[in-house]
């Protein structure tokens, strides 16, 4: 599948218009994966993942929360370390669209489980905040300062706890853009009576395959330049469109703008390099996923 690039949501970088696929196929492209922060996989009672993917301009975050434990959750907090004693350190960056004035979210960005609501909460004095699921009536706080509104006193919710032994994994969230302290942050919840902190665990640790196509390949030492034209096809196991960055050229001398260009379209690119005898140039073609996992493609030439 040829990768189309467009511009859009006033990102800097080419993004792939690509359509979902359901798994990595069986024979793999040569590439490198990018290294990559894994999570401990330790024996814990409670565990949560975090997956993340496109929607269109914007990023979705979901959590599954698995309880392998002996006691129901009924509070979950994302973005939130909580030691024994004073305030919570929150870690989230990029907030969510508010419900008008109150902390508490609007439905078009969030999905809870069923009897469960989400609010954002401000546990210190910094801007930084956590995401609040809880399955029981909370108070509809407001936004700091924001002007006092008719609210009601509580936001009502029904009693539906992720029981013992159960995994759930409908808490979602939608933001603007990535914020990598949703998926690599802290979580807080209670467990029973405790309250337990946990690591966030990344669920999709796959990075996206990323396969170069050059099309056309021109020498012209007459001129003095080498010609490349370059496809990419891009494809991920969970995220609908990964993002493919404007490649990057490095060489193994001192480079001016002089010495090659980059041009892009709808088709792909167009690498022109000068060539200087024995000179090594390298495009770096880089591909992310929406959790932060890449893979890096490159083009290599040696001057002529």
């Amino acid at each position: 599948m040829q990768t189309r690039f467009r511009m859009s949501c006033a990102k800097l970088a080419m993004t792939a218009a690509v359509s979902s696929v359901a798994g990595i196929p069986a024979v793999a492209l040569a590439q490198t994966s990018l290294p990559a922060s894994t999570a401990s996989t330790a024996a814990a009672p409670v565990r949560i993942f975090a997956w993340a993917k496109h929607e269109g301009c914007e990023l979705r975050y979901t959590y599954v929360v698995q309880n392998n434990g002996a006691y129901p959750i009924r509070r979950v907090l994302i973005g939130l370390y909580q030691p024994d004693t004073g305030n919570g350190a929150a870690s989230l960056n990029l907030l969510p669209r508010l419900n008008g004035s109150a902390l508490w979210l609007a439905s078009a960005q969030t999905i809870s489980p069923a009897g469960w609501n989400v609010k954002a909460t401000f546990p210190d004095d910094s801007k930084k905040f956590a995401l609040e699921w809880i399955s029981s009536a909370y108070h509809a706080d407001l936004w700091p300062g924001a002007p006092a509104v008719p609210l009601p006193a509580m936001v009502s919710a029904g009693d539906n706890p992720v029981l013992a032994g159960t995994t759930v994994s409908k808490f979602s969230v939608q933001v603007s853009n990535i914020d990598p302290a949703y998926i690599n942050g802290h979580a807080n919840l209670d467990y029973g009576d405790a309250s337990l902190n946990l690591n966030i665990e990344k669920g999709d640790t796959i990075a996206p395959i990323l396969d170069l196509n050059v099309s056309q390949v021109r020498t012209r030492p007459n001129d003095g330049w080498a010609e490349f034209y370059v496809t990419a096809r891009v494809a991920d196991n969970y995220d609908p469109a990964p993002e493919l960055k404007w490649p990057t050229v490095v060489a193994s001398t001192l480079l001016t703008s002089q010495d090659y260009s980059v041009d892009g379209n709808a088709n792909g690119w167009r690498l022109r390099f000068r060539n200087v005898v024995g000179r090594a140039y390298q495009a770096q073609f880089v591909a992310t996923d929406a959790s932060g996992n890449a893979t890096l493609r490159t083009l290599d030439y040696v001057g002529k």
